[in-house]
């Protein structure tokens, strides 16, 4: 007898669904189930010369009308971040230590003390966030279990609601542990002083992670003679670092934080203008810097590449919170890049700020 020309199951089933793609031609989504997206460029708060959680009111405020349903910070998530520990590549050893190393440890102690391996945590947070009640003794199991698959954020949300709400509960955990919990909660970074503050006025109890920051490790480990390159191109940078899109950022940074008040600057931010001269003075230089090796060209190609990665996570995000309004914090220089990326998808609709709520 003749074989088939598929052999198993998954491949006939995997045909089935291809076949099925191309002859039901789906039309694109009405605007109205669509899923919103804001992509939020920022200043990261690190970088300012004075910050205090005030300057952030305004923009709390506004975005607090948009309602969102979903809140997604430049970080990245468990699964990645263990998997390059699992790597054993040195070429990754700063990456980790840089955006993990932390998160990964306090991981490791939480799964010691609270008896959870990293696969039962995540089974127990997508099993509760299912709940539509949540109670005292959930927050508490979420807290848990946030901090056994290091999600921080996450569980910087639960603590902050028992705290408020029903603080007898938190007394099981650790001084060490509330340390480290206040700590992120009070810092200078977008993703607690904006992320998390408004995942708290809007009830969302998970902060997604998107970012992916594997795109310098690689221009390094596959472009040794990267750093060698750009000191013998210092005269090139330092005109380029004489851009007015530099000065002009600087002047309405330091402007803001004398003000006490941080909206204007995010308006800046999102502007057309800013991101048609962030683009000019910190990407196309890349492209025109013409390293021997190829290497300056490769720095702008894995930027690329990390943003598209990030895109990748934003409509992972929104495949699981389809028709929803979904809040991207991210640093500025990223937004043109993922809104590029996003406008592309048919079930996704751009908003803008400080634009209105339904854009």
């Amino acid at each position: 007898m003749r074989s088939l020309p598929f052999k198993g199951f998954f491949t006939l089933r995997c045909f089935a669904l291809c076949l099925t793609g191309i002859l039901s031609f789906p039309s694109a989504s009405p605007a109205s189930e669509k899923t919103s997206v804001l992509v939020l460029g920022v200043q990261h708060l690190s970088s300012l010369s004075e910050f205090r959680p005030e300057m952030l009111d305004q923009t709390i405020n506004r975005l607090d009308s948009m309602n969102f349903n979903v809140i997604a910070v430049e970080a990245m998530h468990a699964e990645l971040l263990r998997e390059l520990q699992a790597r054993n590549d040195p070429a990754f050893d700063e990456v980790l230590e840089r955006f993990g190393g932390d998160r990964l440890a306090l991981a490791e102690q939480a799964q010691r003390e609270f008896k959870l391996t990293f696969p039962e945590a995540q089974v127990s947070i997508n099993r509760m966030l299912t709940t539509t009640d949540l109670q005292a003794a959930d927050a508490l199991q979420l807290l848990k279990s946030f901090l056994a698959t290091g999600d921080i954020a996450s569980a910087v949300v639960q603590y902050e609601q028992l705290k408020r709400g029903a603080p007898a509960q938190l007394e099981v955990l650790q001084q060490s542990t509330k340390t480290l919990l206040e700590k992120h909660q009070t810092s200078a970074n977008e993703v607690y002083a904006l992320g998390v503050r408004l995942a708290l006025l809007e009830n969302v109890q998970r902060i997604e992670y998107i970012d992916n920051f594997q795109d310098e490790a690689l221009l390094l480990k596959h472009y040794p003679s990267f750093m060698a390159e750009y000191a013998d191109r210092q005269d090139y940078f330092a005109r380029v670092m004489s851009h007015v899109h530099f000065s002009t950022l600087n002047e309405r940074t330091e402007s803001a934080v004398q003000q006490g008040e941080l909206f204007d600057l995010l308006v800046y931010l999102n502007s057309a203008e800013f991101q048609a001269g962030d683009y000019e003075a910190q990407w196309q230089i890349w492209l025109d810097a013409n390293f021997p090796s190829g290497a300056s060209e490769a720095r702008y190609l894995y930027w690329e590449m990390r943003n598209l990665q990030i895109a990748a996570r934003v409509i992972d995000v929104t495949a699981r919170h389809p028709g929803k309004v979904i809040l991207v914090i991210i640093g500025a220089a990223h937004k043109s890049f993922l809104e590029k990326f996003l406008a592309q998808i048919p079930a996704i609709q751009l908003l803008s700020f400080p634009g209105d709520a339904a854009d």
